[in-house]
């Protein structure tokens, strides 16, 4: 296991936690702990001084992805004192998720917990957003969906292509209220409404 370059640590001349360099060390591993021996510089004061600093080790933590009607388990590596709550939107892998739930080592429900408490954490597969989408085609409005990146931005007054029609968009609604102008994020819009653009032939 190699030495780190840098550590985050009590500074006695600061008297706070901060970054050191490490200049010459060594490390062993413990149980449940790494500890490096050596020689640190405080980045802050410049301060070097030979120390002993014990971290405790990254946290493994179960987690149960769902997506759609399906449901797969994975792993997540956290630090010990990570905070984690229900609606966190966090990376396992490849896949972006946000937490549903979380569980203790004893079966009850939790809105939060810290990494050394090891809870299980129920999660949403989060990678794309349904987006609902009314376009008005005159006398007629058509409910459509638009597949979309949970961070992708939709304007007021953008076209966008549904079904091979085009249409432009005039108000979104999102839990905030209804916007006339500006835009939003999918993951925050509750419903676009758009108005069909029909082609005209010279």
């Amino acid at each position: 296991m190699a030495v780190p370059a840098m550590l985050y640590c009590e500074c006695e001349i600061c008297g706070k936690t901060t970054a050191h360099e490490v200049v010459k060390a060594k490390q062993s591993e413990r149980h449940d702990a790494i500890v490096v021996e050596g020689v640190l510089r405080c980045k802050d004061c410049g301060t070097i001084q030979e120390r002993r600093v014990r971290q405790e080790k990254p946290v493994v933590l179960q987690v149960v992805l769902s997506e759609g009607p399906d449901s797969r388990r994975s792993t997540m590596t956290v630090d010990p004192e990570e905070h984690l709550a229900v609606g966190d939107e966090l990376y396992v892998g490849q896949d972006r998720i946000i937490v549903t739930g979380l569980e203790s080592t004893d079966g009850k429900h939790l809105d939060e917990a810290i990494g050394r408490e090891r809870p299980l954490v129920w999660s949403k597969v989060f990678n794309r957003v349904n987006v609902k989408v009314s376009i008005n085609r005159g006398h007629s409005t058509a409910a459509e969906t638009v597949d979309a990146a949970p961070d992708e931005e939709f304007h007021i007054g953008e076209i966008i292509t549904i079904r091979r029609s085009k249409a432009v968009i005039h108000s979104i609604k999102t839990a905030a209220g209804t916007l006339k102008d500006g835009a939003a994020q999918a993951r925050a819009i509750q419903r676009i409404y758009a108005r069909e653009m029909r082609e005209t032939y010279r």
